[in-house]
């Protein structure tokens, strides 16, 4: 028998329940092939100079407009060359000259790759990964595989945001709310004048401490008519992604709320730093903002 040890991280990370539904038979098929097929025997481990026990973890991030979901395994990984022969064999290619320049793991994902043969010589992943895949399709996402020969195999599962429920603050700019995902929130305080300068070229920045940040006016980028007309009477709220920070100046921070992101329209579809639209607590839509972009674009506001 095997010695795995389970981890998960990320059991924080919400999605909708139709989601869920869709996603469970993937991930627990996903996972029978990491114990199954991916972690070795412990007596096969310990020849290889690794420890008894191998180890499976299942992550969930939020990453920009996606979540990423991971089965990782410390196993013993997948051989390129024996795929392509085995997709070759199976007429799923014709030559090795096909797969120049792709993944050779997507082989694993076609129709009829499987085998009783393939199960023992390369692995056995590809047992009914291509209704993996479709499912993952369905979602709108997609599904990626990397694999080192000895050391291990990372299926990562990306799909849209639209499919997420996340925690926002709500906040009031002018007449208008918006929502800013909790986990982009660094912290909010309201700048004296001594804080505030202008840059050529850079805009409006803030000092905060020892760090300087450009201010993003939600106003003038949305063209709302704010209350707020100098950043000292406003409050300012430092945002990150990708190891990025600025401050998005707002009239009043109105409470948490956990919020099911709605995709927009395709005429909005390309409005930058929006992310999706939610339902707030009155009934009322308030556009989520995409902290990445709101970053990008503080620059030319």
């Amino acid at each position: 028998s095997k010695e795995i040890h389970f981890e998960t991280v990320g059991e924080d990370t919400e999605v909708d329940r139709s989601v869920i539904e869709l996603l469970n038979d993937p991930l627990v098929h996903i996972l029978r092939n990491s114990v199954d097929h991916g972690v070795e025997l412990p007596a096969e481990r310990e020849k290889a100079g690794k420890k008894r026990e191998g180890s499976v973890q299942l992550r969930a991030t939020h990453q920009g407009e996606n979540i990423i979901i991971e089965v990782v395994d410390d196993g013993k990984g997948m051989d390129k060359e024996k795929l392509i022969a085995a997709a070759i064999k199976k007429g799923i290619i014709a030559s090795e000259e096909e797969m120049r320049g792709k993944n050779p793991f997507e082989l694993i994902f076609a129709a009829g790759f499987s085998t009783a043969e393939q199960v023992t010589n390369v692995s056995g992943r590809g047992v009914g990964m291509d209704v993996v895949r479709r499912n993952i399709d369905s979602l709108r996402g997609k599904i990626d595989v990397q694999s080192v020969l000895g050391k291990g195999t990372t299926i990562s599962i990306r799909l849209p945001l639209t499919m997420a429920i996340i925690d926002g603050m709500v906040v009031r700019v002018g007449t208008e709310r918006f929502i800013i995902p909790t986990l982009s929130i660094i912290e909010s305080f309201q700048p004296t004048l001594e804080d505030i300068y202008t840059l050529e070229g850079e805009g409006e920045m803030v000092k905060l401490r020892e760090e300087v940040y450009s201010i993003n006016r939600l106003n003038r980028m949305f063209s709302i008519n704010d209350e707020k007309i100098s950043p000292t009477e406003a409050l300012l709220m430092v945002v990150e992604s990708n190891a990025q920070s600025a401050c998005i100046m707002v009239d009043e921070l109105m409470g948490k709320q956990q919020v099911v992101i709605k995709p927009l329209g395709e005429s909005m579809k390309k409005v930058e730093g929006i992310l999706g639209a939610a339902i707030l607590a009155d009934g009322s839509i308030g556009l989520i903002l995409n902290a990445e972009e709101i970053i990008s674009l503080c620059s030319q506001v």
